[in-house]
């Protein structure tokens, strides 16, 4: 089937929540999962642009994430902290209500910076992406109950330092 390069930002809102779920559970960095969605992205934007016969849309692109994950693999060495110092929260994401009203966005990720590699992704999957617990377990290979517990850590520790 051929797709119609008029529809792909219709195609990015229906692709972007599945490919970025996939691709952050594999990668640490937010920031190297931005550049590599960026990446899937113009690279299906490209084969639309062609005029490439795509069967599957969904399977493409996780066909094309597979890629883009392993030449970022092949070209990454060493391990990187998952947030940036100018990331912020989108406008809509939120950790907790009461927390966000007595703190501003910088200090909040300070914070979660200070939690391990696991915890904070487990924060970022529940809070960003709205994902279940069993969606994590599936995504990061980790049981249940063990990211639910961290995650409920996380959070009664953010609450203890700001509220």
């Amino acid at each position: 089937m051929k797709y119609h390069i008029d529809d792909f930002e219709a195609h990015y809102h229906v692709l972007k929540k599945p490919i970025g779920i996939y691709v952050f559970s594999k990668v640490k960095k937010v920031s190297d999962a931005q550049d590599i969605m960026q990446n899937i992205m113009m690279s299906l934007f490209k084969a639309m642009k062609k005029g490439h016969d795509i069967e599957n849309l969904l399977d493409y692109t996780y066909a094309i994430a597979r890629s883009e994950l392993s030449k970022f693999y092949k070209i990454t060495f060493e391990e990187v902290e998952l947030f940036d110092d100018d990331e912020v929260v989108d406008q809509h994401e939120d950790l907790n209500e009461s927390t966000l009203n007595h703190v501003t966005e910088d200090i909040l990720w300070q914070e979660i910076k200070k939690f391990d590699s696991l915890t904070q992704r487990a924060l970022v999957m529940k809070y960003k992406y709205d994902m279940t617990y069993s969606q994590m377990e599936k995504a990061l290979k980790v049981n249940a109950s063990t990211l639910k517990y961290r995650v409920h850590q996380a959070v009664e520790s953010l609450k203890e330092k700001f509220l």
